[in-house]
């Protein structure tokens, strides 16, 4: 039972180890420099941060080990992660565990070890914080104490890691959720464009009504059938327009009524129907009705089928039984015969009626032949004669002139009989009445013509490409999306690629293969970027449907354009407001956690360092511990300045004096290679800006500049007002109209290749080499300009230098003088009684040995509850310090408005290491906030601020 239990505790400790995904990963600076601080608070020549998995430990970061790993059976660390304390071994040579140890018999011959579990939950130990030394120590307490509180920040940074995947991991989900969202749209439209093209062409009259079987939709179809025009039907019933035959108007009845109430979902009709003119018609209906999941009716939708023609064929069957017999079997329209003996042509009566001669009309071949318009009679006779001698059928779509004059298109028919003896003895054939048909053709053709030019109205360019001769035509639209003249515009498909982007050109050309096998169906959308006659590229989205032949070969493709560059530049900034605000929301978590680590860090060094002042070499340990911290808290307000959640003070500030005031740390920032020109516009307005932001930003960018030089150039810092107003692509600075201050920072540097650009802003992403850059300098640049109302844009190119524009906003109150700064006064303490109220016991123990060093009297509780507890016991405090941010559902600021609700007269102190918990539904502004980490100075100044 027992090493069941051991082996489920090692698989959780695994799993979790898993988890943070931080074995094998490159080196950070944070982890070094907490191995850094450990080795030197511990004076030892060896330190490491080692996780460890099955078969190994493997060390995130060490100092003065000469490998990054070790088998887990040799590892001293083994023993420390069984256990959820610290392990000490004051000597290696004396301890049975390590006697045959490699490690201790051989380099690095190790004798002292101190190791820190590192703990992430009760029972989970995925490594070691530890230090090393080649001789035997006995480690003071103090020393252990240091440790732990590295462990834990190490913890902290884990935890933060984690949160950081798994943001990332959710991102990884929504953007692979868009983008079948974004396809199931895309097969959506598709769908509803074929589905409006069958509608658009079915001989079917398509009339929907809705729930009071009131005509809503009416097609062109039933407007030709039934000669009614839209505007005559949409609104009004059946019976209003009298569409129904009067004697039919019952039968139809109990047809509706039979879907509306349900009865049935489908049903169909025959009936007749009265056109427009007065014409009787025979139609065949087939309705169904359309209801919503919940079962209400949302409309009844029905196509008609003139079958009058129909109809009256089915009458003269009698008649004509032979005839009509041989027309159902080829055509089902009129029959004929010629008897090659008798050379006299028998016509059906429906043959004769479209000659419009009389019933049994009965003429000779020649005769026949005659009625064929002048221009089509040779091929007749030829078709004729062909049948005739070698028995070749024929189907043909000629013109005839009816005995009336009429010029009708007709289809004709004709197949050789044979006797008993295979001879020819008759030719026998269908014959139809096509003028209809080639009339919808023909209105087919002015449909597309006008749909083509509804669509060049609509600037949508149209395109046709002939596969077989690889030539494209495009319409004049393509003029204005692209600027090109048409007569510039490329002739074949592979001149068209030539406009596409490089990196666009493979995708596409896999698209069409696609396309042309038949896996993407003959519909086709695609986005690509195309070269403008500008020379910039913009975004396209591309519709097409392909065109088949008889066998089914691809032979034409016609397709639509339309420009989607401010719509893709639109997406591109949700995206990036999105991981914004995940990035802001994993900071938040962070700085909360990791000031108050660096409060106790920061404000124990204080203390040593003011109580070792006589001991130098323990007090520089101090002040590099406090240095450690302030790195940390640099780090933090990077991430808060990009995420938009630093507290700013902005104020209306004359950004000329500020340049001049820099000047000097500006030159003295760059080597003597490099020349640095000031230039400033006329009539420059002030700008509504946090004037200390603003030095560090223009700072950033300086420095980046001088990296950008190494071989020295010419740095340009240069000022101008500037009225930004509203216009088509304004969308793409992310920046409202108005007026803005822009200060411009120019070199003539490397400048930055393209497919950096777009990363440009994104925190820790550098090119720097390792140890040279954290990559948030420009990310803080850009968090605060945004933060600021502000925007940047960036103009480069490789070997020419990099240009930044900040767009800083116009202050509209006129600017106000400084006063000047009072000489910081030595922190006082006093005897008063002070509440203090925080949830991590860590921070809470320091802060009271911190006001008590001063002289004050403390009492503490972990939350808000709690302190009202004391507060009505009747402790009678002086002053209430507490946290922002607590649990059991009171917050900092909700405890100082019912205290100060019950004790008016006491004043609360309030501190927080996430600012941005100074601005949600309170009336304290950030500035009144003591932010973590804080010094016992700053601390103290407050204090006595607020008992005074």
């Amino acid at each position: 039972m027992a090493r069941d239990q051991a082996g489920t505790d090692e698989s959780r400790r695994l799993d979790a180890l898993e988890a943070y995904r931080i074995v094998d990963t490159a080196p950070e600076a944070v982890f070094d420099d907490l191995v850094q601080t450990a080795a030197t608070l511990a004076a030892a020549p060896m330190a490491l941060l080692g996780f460890v998995d099955e078969r190994r430990q493997w060390f995130k970061a060490s100092q003065g080990i000469p490998f990054t790993e070790t088998p887990r059976e040799i590892a001293f660390c083994e023993y420390t992660i069984r256990r959820e304390t610290p392990m000490v071994v004051t000597d290696a040579r004396s301890d049975p565990r390590f006697l045959d140890n490699p490690l201790v018999t051989a380099e690095p011959h190790i004798r002292f070890y101190a190791g820190i579990p590192l703990s992430v939950r009760p029972g989970v130990v995925v490594g070691t914080l530890a230090v090393m030394d080649v001789v035997p120590r006995e480690p003071a307490p103090a020393l252990v104490q240091s440790l732990q509180g590295l462990a834990r920040l190490a913890v902290a940074l884990l935890r933060s890691r984690l949160q950081a995947l798994r943001t990332e991991d959710r991102l990884d989900r929504e953007q692979r959720r868009g983008a079948l969202i974004q396809s199931q749209e895309w097969e959506l439209k598709a769908a509803h464009a074929e589905l409006k093209f069958h509608l658009e062409n079915t001989p079917l009259a398509l009339v929907e009504m809705d729930q009071d079987t009131r005509i809503r939709r009416w097609s062109r179809q039933a407007q030709e059938l039934f000669g009614h025009l839209p505007a005559e039907v949409l609104g009004r019933r059946l019976e209003e327009i009298g569409l129904v035959h009067p004697a039919d108007m019952a039968a139809v009845a109990e047809v509706v009524d039979e879907l509306v109430s349900g009865r049935r979902s489908r049903n169909a009709c025959t009936n007749r129907n009265l056109t427009r003119s007065g014409q009787t018609l025979i139609c065949k209906w087939y309705n169904s009705a359309r209801r919503d999941d919940s079962g209400n009716l949302l409309s009844l939708q029905s196509f008609a089928s003139d079958i009058t023609a129909q109809v009256a064929t089915e009458e003269q069957l009698g008649e004509s039984r032979q005839l009509l017999e041989i027309a159902g079997r080829v055509a089902q329209i009129g029959g004929w015969r010629v008897d090659l003996e008798t050379n006299r042509i028998q016509w059906s009566d429906e043959v004769a009626a479209i000659h419009d001669e009389p019933p049994g009309t009965s003429p000779e071949v020649e005769r026949g032949i005659g009625y064929y318009a002048p221009e089509y009679r040779a091929r007749i006779r030829a078709l004729f004669e062909a049948c005739v001698e070698r028995g070749e059928s024929y189907d043909e779509e000629l013109q005839i002139l009816t005995a009336r004059g009429r010029r009708v298109w007709v289809r004709t028919i004709g197949e050789p009989v044979r006797n008993g003896e295979g001879r020819i003895v008759a030719i026998q054939g269908a014959f139809q009445d096509i003028s209809r048909r080639k009339a919808s053709e023909e209105e087919l053709r002015r449909s597309e013509e006008r749909y083509r030019y509804a669509a060049e109205a609509s600037q949508a360019a149209l395109w046709d490409y002939d596969m077989l001769t690889d030539e494209i035509t495009f319409s004049d639209a393509f003029r204005d999306m692209l600027g090109y003249d048409l007569d510039a515009l490329p002739r074949t498909m592979t001149g068209y690629m030539e406009l596409m982007h490089p990196d666009d050109r493979e995708r596409i050309r896999k698209r069409a293969e696609e396309l042309i096998s038949g896996v993407t169906g003959d519909l086709a959308s695609a986005e690509f970027r195309l070269r403008t006659a500008s020379g910039q590229y913009r975004w396209f989205q591309s519709n097409s449907k392909l065109i088949r032949d008889e066998a089914g070969r691809p032979v034409r493709r016609l397709g639509s354009t339309i420009d989607i560059h401010d719509q893709r530049i639109a997406e591109q900034q949700v995206r990036q407001s999105q991981r914004l605000e995940a990035v802001g929301q994993l900071t938040g978590g962070v700085a909360h956690d990791f000031n108050n680590l660096l409060t106790v860090i920061l404000g124990n060094a204080d203390v040593l360092a003011n109580q070792l002042r006589d001991a130098p070499e323990q007090g520089y340990l101090a002040e590099m511990i406090a240095a450690a911290a302030q790195r940390g808290a640099e780090l933090t307000h990077r991430l808060l300045a990009f995420a938009r959640r630093q507290p700013l003070q902005p104020r209306p500030t004359d950004v000329t004096a500020l340049i001049a005031g820099m000047q000097g740390l500006l030159e003295r920032s760059l080597p003597e290679t490099i020349t640095m020109e000031i230039a400033h516009g006329e009539e420059l307005w002030p700008a509504d800006i946090d004037p200390s932001q603003l030095e560090s930003a223009l700072l950033n960018l300086a420095l980046n500049a001088r990296d950008a030089m190494p071989d020295g150039g010419v740095l340009t810092i240069m000022t101008a007002s500037e009225h930004v107003r509203a216009s088509k692509h304004r969308s793409e600075m992310e920046l409202a109209p108005g007026d803005y201050l822009v200060v411009t920072v120019a070199d003539t540097g490397t400048g930055i290749a393209p497919e950096h650009r777009d990363r440009l802003f994104d925190p820790f992403f550098t090119t720097k080499d390792q140890g040279k850059g954290t990559g948030l300098g420009l990310a803080m640049v850009y968090g605060f300009i945004k933060q600021s109302s502000g925007h940047v844009t960036v103009e480069s190119e490789p070997g020419k230098g990099t240009r930044f524009r900040l767009y800083l906003p116009r202050a509209q109150a006129p600017i106000q003088e400084s006063a000047a700064a009072a000489p910081a006064a030595k922190p006082a303490g006093g005897a008063e009684k002070i509440l203090i109220v925080e949830d991590d016991p860590l921070v809470r123990d320091h802060v009271q040995r911190l006001l008590e060093t001063l002289g004050y009297r403390t009492e503490t509780a972990p939350d808000a509850l709690a302190a009202l507890r004391l507060l009505e016991s009747g402790g009678a405090f002086d002053l209430v310090f507490s946290d922002v941010v607590m649990p059991g559902g009171m917050s900092g600021f909700d405890l100082a408005a019912e205290a100060q609700a019950r004790f008016p007269r006491l004043p609360v102190l309030l501190t927080s290491g996430y600012t941005e918990a100074a601005r949600s539904g309170n009336a304290i502004e950030p500035g009144d906030i003591l932010q973590k980490p804080y010094s016992r100075a700053a601390l103290a100044r407050r204090i006595r601020s607020l008992l005074n």
